[in-house]
């Protein structure tokens, strides 16, 4: 099983890095590139206050349309170069309407959608929550700064046993298969240490069907975060993907809640893989 679709978020300030984060895996497995670019220019218009004539709605709403479309010219540009420079095929779209529903409606039909975080923008992080939860499909979270290209040679995965991160396994094994190190990071109470060590364990055995060798290592968290845990382990090991199943809600005993998947969405400093 290969990637043979991946879409990426054209619409953030952030795309660039997206795009050439998607072009390695395109290049990898030989997949399709969708870019999308959505826009809302109803939504900008009725945040505006005050008394508006129908004249003025009108050139209002000109306006917006007109700047779409010169945004949706320029995230073309930006797709099709380096398309073309890495010889790989695809397509820019634009969608009009609600930009999270047109994402989660693209993302449906695609193996993995990328985005990348901004530094002061939240628009990235807002959409890619979305997808998360509205498409039942996995995304790529990047952070702000790549001091180098992507790298899937060496994957962590944020291991619980629980129905996500299982899920975000599935999902990342066109990543595994190639990976030249795989290591599984459980998070339990210090009393259920031995249960956290054979639940990983058979996620050993069975990624071992697959062709994929891994190790794995239990933490106990004792005044840190588990967020700070699974990044250090993760900066430790020299990963360069973190793999987790996102979590909508917290649920006792669960070390990925869904406040931890926002911070680590927010806060990581290494690409991220998220499934639910």
């Amino acid at each position: 099983m290969r990637l043979r679709h991946i879409l990426v978020d054209m619409t953030s300030p952030s795309a660039n890095l997206a795009l050439e984060a998607a072009l390695v895996l395109a290049k990898r497995d030989q997949a399709n590139v969708t870019g999308l670019f959505a826009y809302d220019g109803v939504e900008a218009i009725l945040g505006m206050t005050g008394y508006m004539d129908a004249a003025t709605v009108d050139l209002l709403i000109k306006d917006a349309e007109d700047a779409a479309a010169a945004k949706a010219a320029e995230a073309r540009r930006n797709f099709d170069g380096p398309l073309q420079r890495d010889g790989i095929t695809g397509e820019c779209l634009q969608e009009e309407g609600n930009v999270a529903s047109a994402f989660e409606q693209h993302a449906r039909c695609a193996d993995l959608t990328v985005f990348a975080r901004c530094r002061e923008d939240d628009l990235p992080i807002s959409l890619a929550e979305a997808v998360l939860f509205g498409s039942g499909r996995p995304i790529l979270v990047l952070p702000p700064v790549m001091q180098q290209p992507l790298s899937v040679d060496h994957v962590m995965i944020g291991w619980n046993g629980g129905r996500e991160a299982a899920r975000a396994v599935a999902d990342a094994l066109p990543l595994l298969r190639d990976a030249k190190s795989v290591r599984l990071v459980s998070i339990e109470p210090r009393e259920d240490m031995k249960s956290g060590e054979r639940s990983a364990q058979r996620l050993i055995r069975h990624l071992s069907f697959h062709g994929v060798t891994a190790t794995a290592m239990t933490l106990t968290s004792v005044g840190v975060g588990p967020e700070e845990l699974l990044l250090n382990a993760a900066s430790e090991s020299g990963a360069g993907l973190l793999v987790i199943g996102g979590y909508g809600h917290g649920r006792f005993r669960e070390f990925v809640l869904g406040g931890v998947t926002r911070d680590l969405m927010r806060r990581a400093t290494l690409p991220v893989l998220l499934s639910h």
